[in-house]
């Protein structure tokens, strides 16, 4: 037998990312494609045959209804449901005052620099998050509720332009050692302020939710305009926001209206126990048919809307 030659070639290795530059230009584009659809498309009442418009009757597009960061419109919305989910924090009952945090990415935190930053900055929050929930739980026997966004720091001129840090509202925190925060947060420093009262918290979560609306008022109205980082979230799969369940809006507030007339003329709103989008359009609605029932049924109710 012939000697034969062995290829010890890797076979498993990993794909070639692209430079930041090219993923962001893609995102712009995929999200330009979105952003034109969007633009050409309305929606059309299947059931009267009218379009989904204004009192004057004049029709909307995709693009003035849809919950999108790449128009002025769709971030007003978004900013906007935000703001209605930490409205809710004048509701958690705690003895212990609102911590409002600050974490930030130091520029050494990665040895990958800014695209490691923001590829481990998720993980590292989660982490964070955890170590916080299981000592107060442990050490106190107390829940927390969280709010947090993600932000960029957005000026050209700095050193962290483009980087990632976080801010954040705990409620329900005891006391906790600086020291033993920032273990527990290992990517940069962190700036703890106690807030007097839960109204506060909306202040505070406020000013920074409406930065991305002011970004869209200040001219990157259009995707062209719009930073380079503006693109990062979509580039590395990360949140904007996140919050605890606490801050879940009630089921029947998540659900677009015309559906909440139907489910409220057919069935009691407090047996509903879960819906999901299904293919095609429509929701599945999951619900018991009497109080105190254990065996869930379900139906499909399909949307009265078509895109045209």
């Amino acid at each position: 037998m012939g000697d034969r030659q062995l290829d010890f070639t890797e076979t498993n290795s990993k794909p070639e990312v692209l430079p930041l530059g090219v993923r962001v230009r893609q995102a712009r584009t995929k999200a330009g494609r979105s952003v034109g659809f969007q633009e050409k498309h309305r929606l059309l009442d299947t059931e009267t045959g009218a379009y989904l418009g204004d009192d004057e009757g004049n029709p909307f597009t995709l693009a003035d209804v849809a919950k999108s960061w790449y128009t002025e419109k769709g971030v007003r919305k978004q900013a906007y449901a935000m703001a209605k989910r930490v409205s809710r924090s004048e509701g958690f009952g705690t003895r212990y005052r609102p911590a409002f945090l600050t974490l930030t990415v130091a520029p050494g935190a990665s040895e990958d620099g800014l695209e490691g930053a923001w590829e481990t900055v998720g993980k590292e929050l989660n982490r964070f998050l955890t170590n916080i929930r299981q000592y107060v739980q442990k050490r106190f026997g107390v829940k927390l509720a969280y709010f947090w966004v993600l932000e960029v720091h957005p000026d050209p001129t700095k050193e962290h332009y483009g980087w990632p840090h976080y801010h954040m509202v705990l409620l329900g925190m005891p006391f906790i050692p600086a020291k033993t925060l920032s273990a527990w947060w290992g990517m940069g420093f962190i700036k703890v302020k106690m807030l007097d009262g839960l109204g506060g918290v909306v202040r505070y979560m406020g000013k920074y939710m409406w930065k991305a609306c002011e970004i869209m008022t200040e001219g990157a109205k259009a995707l062209e305009d719009m930073p380079d980082w503006w693109f990062y979230y979509r580039v590395f799969k990360r949140r904007r926001c996140g919050f605890s369940r606490f801050y879940n809006l009630p089921l029947m507030d998540r659900l677009p209206g015309w559906l909440r007339e139907q489910l409220s003329a057919v069935s009691d709103a407090s047996l509903i126990t879960k819906v999901q989008r299904i293919a095609g359009g429509g929701w599945r609605v999951w619900w018991l048919g009497e109080p105190g029932d254990l065996l869930e049924f379900s139906f499909d109710v399909p949307s009265k809307w078509r895109i045209v």
